[in-house]
């Protein structure tokens, strides 16, 4: 049997909303049953483009999308949803609701312990790379003067999450006391080829980067007066991530001190 992609489109909302209803329920923690199922549904429901039947659309040149624009559309709600299964920002998305960008920021920092180093999270991070990469093949400059108007708003609202997750994830990487593995060294120097482009500014941590080249990119030109907000307080993530390294930083230089003055009395002494 095949299906339009309008159906395809329907099908992963009401997905959508499943994870959204269980990730609000009070049991959810314990409900592992039904998050194991949610998975498989979201799996079959990737397989399962294969068969979905193709239309005859006219497709700009200019288009970010090769093939219908309502399954464009639909993988950036598979790819958030794939991502709220594992990590549920809800105090970001909370704090969207009062357009104050220190908020938001603030609340997307505070989310750090939300997202752990593991070989299912890599399965998310490899979700937010797919994201990443939509808008990197294309240039990154281009789609910030272009996607306000040739995009729809699926796109900067479920990048909100994966953005989120993959600069706090990319910090673990970068600050964790335990060494990353080889799949996470892998997916890190995947993500920094991503911004191997003469338009983008490389400096500081690739966390911190990722997150003003994001924040810069989704408010460069403003359609949705969500898109401003979300990039106001994602250039503020990245100046809090930014923060941390030099307050870390800091502190390493502050408990080396004393040993290089004890030192060098040492050695005017003699």
């Amino acid at each position: 049997a095949r299906y339009s992609a309008f159906a395809t489109r329907v099908m992963i909302n009401a997905l959508f909303l499943e994870v959204w209803y269980h990730k609000r329920c009070p049991e959810a923690l314990q409900d592992v049953v039904t998050e194991y199922k949610l998975r498989l549904a979201l799996e079959s429901w990737e397989k399962s483009l294969e068969i979905c039947e193709p239309e005859t659309v006219v497709v700009q040149l200019s288009a970010p999308h090769r093939g219908h624009p309502l399954i464009f559309n639909a993988m950036a709600v598979y790819r958030n949803t794939t991502a709220r299964l594992m990590v549920d920002l809800k105090s970001v998305q909370e704090a969207l609701r009062y357009h104050d960008p220190y908020e938001v920021a603030a609340a997307m920092t505070n989310a750090r312990d939300k997202v752990k180093r593991s070989p299912e999270m890599l399965k998310v991070i490899q979700a937010c790379f797919d994201c990443v990469e939509v808008a990197a093949v294309h240039g990154i400059r281009w789609v910030a003067r272009t996607s306000a108007t040739n995009w729809s708003i699926e796109h900067p609202l479920c990048g909100l999450d994966l953005m989120v997750i993959l600069t706090l994830w990319l910090w673990r990487v970068e600050h964790d006391d335990e060494a990353p593995n080889a799949e996470e060294i892998a997916m890190y120097e995947k993500l920094r080829s991503l911004f191997d482009d003469d338009s983008v500014e490389m400096y500081g941590k690739l966390s911190s980067m990722v997150a003003r080249v994001w924040g810069s990119m989704i408010d460069e030109v403003v359609v949705w007066g969500i898109t401003k907000l979300m990039g106001e307080s994602f250039k503020l993530h990245a100046q809090a991530l930014s923060g941390y390294e030099e307050a870390m930083l800091a502190q390493e230089q502050a408990h080396s001190a004393p040993t290089m003055t004890s030192h060098n009395l040492a050695v005017a002494a003699y």
